[in-house]
Parts: C-alpha cells; structure tokens; sequence
C-alpha cells in the first residue's frame, strides 16, 4: 500500500510527541537525540521544531516593576502635571532610578489616575484686564 501526500502537507505525529520535542529542544537537546530518545526521525523533530509558534509574553504577576520603591514619587509628579518624560528624568537623576522609560510609562498607566486640564481660567470684571497681541503690524 503506497500513501500519497499532498504537496506541502506535513504528516502529522501525536500531541505528546511534538510536546516533548519542544520540551526537550528547550532543555538544550540537540535534534539527533531527540530524534533517538522519541524513536523518530531526525528531519521530523527539524521540521517541527522550525514550525513552531512564536510564544507569546504574557507577562509575570510574579516579576517586579522596577518602579517599586518609587510609587509615591511618581504618583506625586503626575499629580503636579508632568509628563511621563520629565518624571522618568527626574527619577534617573534625583533617585538614581535604574528602571527604563516604559517602566514608568507602563506603571502610570495602570494608576488610571485623572488628572485635569494644565490650564486655569482666570475671571475678572469687565475692563480690568486686556489681552494684547505682539504680532505683525501692517
């Protein structure tokens, strides 16, 4: 009995299988004792291990932002209406802060903090003050 593939499909081996062909090319094996442990053959643990899915960071709740320590200053500059920028720069050179820019940016983000408009409207009454403009004359 011959079997004949379709131009481009990849015979296909059981989950288990292409699982620990990951596992142990992580573990640093090299494709020829992967392919001797598993009992296959060396082309196929090449083959898989150049399909396989980028992996895709999710992130660590267990990893710590490098701005832990610096929370209050943070908050602090944001509420006195500096940019993520200048809060960053202060931190490098008043604080000796080692963490990067998208450190900061990504830690103000997750204080969902409302901060209002940096400007203030000025009332007063009428003609006891006039606005003036310094532009070109004619």
């Amino acid at each position: 009995m011959q079997i004949i593939l379709q131009k481009g499909v990849m015979n296909q081996i059981k989950v288990h299988y292409e699982q620990a062909i990951y596992t142990l090319a992580e573990r640093g094996f090299s494709n020829r004792r992967i392919a001797r442990d598993l009992g296959i053959h060396r082309e196929t643990v090449s083959r898989y291990l150049k399909s396989k899915p980028a992996k895709v960071h999710t992130g660590s709740a267990s990893t710590q932002s490098s701005c832990y320590g610096f929370e209050r200053i943070i908050q602090d500059k944001l509420l006195q209406g500096l940019s993520i920028i200048r809060i960053f720069q202060d931190l490098k050179v008043e604080c000796g802060f080692s963490g990067s820019y998208y450190s900061v940016s990504r830690y103000t983000k997750t204080l969902n903090l409302r901060i209002d408009p940096l400007f203030r409207r000025m009332e007063t009454r009428h003609g006891e003050e006039m606005q003036v403009d310094f532009g070109q004359g004619a």
